[in-house]
């Protein structure tokens, strides 16, 4: 496989980047809020120190039914870290994958979590360079992680796995507030490397709404209602971590998007 998978165009609106500024930190009950210059991280996370870096990364404006238009939406398990612009206590403010170059220059980087295996966060309230302008009930979603190697098992057997990280969803029109991954669950059988993945989310009037996606690991799939990109991170084999990121079609949302990281064993 190759080592970029572009997925769409790089597209969307643009924006100056920003320039100077101290940086301040404060707590609060969600967590750690970190203002740097024009952006504002709300979560924090240790650092990933792998190098290459698997990125994921899909714009605002994501389709349930298509991987191809001009939301600019690309996976690689092969990106330079010093290709990838991080945040000292977690987030990350832009991200070079392949031909898709994307730059958060003003707005909120959300849901930022993770461990040293993993970052999750979501660009919100803003925008930036070939980044959409985005409302607070919009996003642009990243998955940043350690590339990991799965071989096919001829023993077969299966990874069972829970969420770990996540990200809120958010409803590409941005009509409604943004929601809550509730839970995420996937099967990995051994001997083929597919994975059963099934999200259950609420937003808006879509509450305890579930997706099912059957898809190979590090590789991407569209159709029925959901469009899906997976990649699997850590520093384990036998306790992989699958990245996610994912446009569902909610009944009354409509198409709503989010990044996830799934703990496997």
């Amino acid at each position: 496989m190759a080592s970029v998978l572009l997925l769409a165009a790089c597209g969307g609106g643009g924006g100056d980047d920003s320039s100077g500024g101290a940086a301040s930190t404060s707590g609060s009950n969600s967590g750690t809020t970190t203002q740097t210059s024009q952006v504002t991280v709300q979560g924090s996370a240790v650092a990933v120190t792998a190098d290459p870096l698997a990125v994921m990364y899909m714009g605002p404006n994501g389709s349930s039914s298509t991987l191809f238009g001009s939301n600019p939406m690309s996976s690689s398990r092969s990106a330079a870290a010093s290709s990838q612009t991080a945040i000292a206590g977690g987030g990350y403010r832009a991200l070079n994958i392949g031909s898709v170059a994307v730059t958060l220059t003003q707005g909120t980087v959300a849901d930022v979590s993770g461990t040293a295996d993993y970052q999750v966060g979501r660009w919100t309230n803003g925008q930036g360079q070939n980044v959409a302008t985005m409302s607070a009930n919009q996003g642009a979603y990243y998955v940043v992680g350690k590339p990991l190697t799965l071989v096919a098992n001829s023993n077969g057997g299966t990874f069972t796995c829970s969420l770990a990280g996540a990200t809120k969803p958010t409803a590409v029109s941005g009509t409604v507030a943004p929601g809550t991954l509730t839970a995420a669950t996937a099967t990995i059988d051994k001997s083929t490397l597919i994975a059963t993945i099934t999200l259950t989310y609420s937003i808006g009037a879509d509450q305890g709404a579930t997706q099912t996606k059957t898809m190979s690991i590090n590789s991407f799939s569209a159709g029925s209602g959901a469009v899906m990109v997976s990649s699997v991170l850590g520093s384990d084999a036998t306790k992989p971590m699958l990245g996610l990121i994912y446009t569902l079609k909610a009944s009354s949302s409509g198409d709503t998007s989010g990044s996830a990281v799934l703990s496997c064993q």
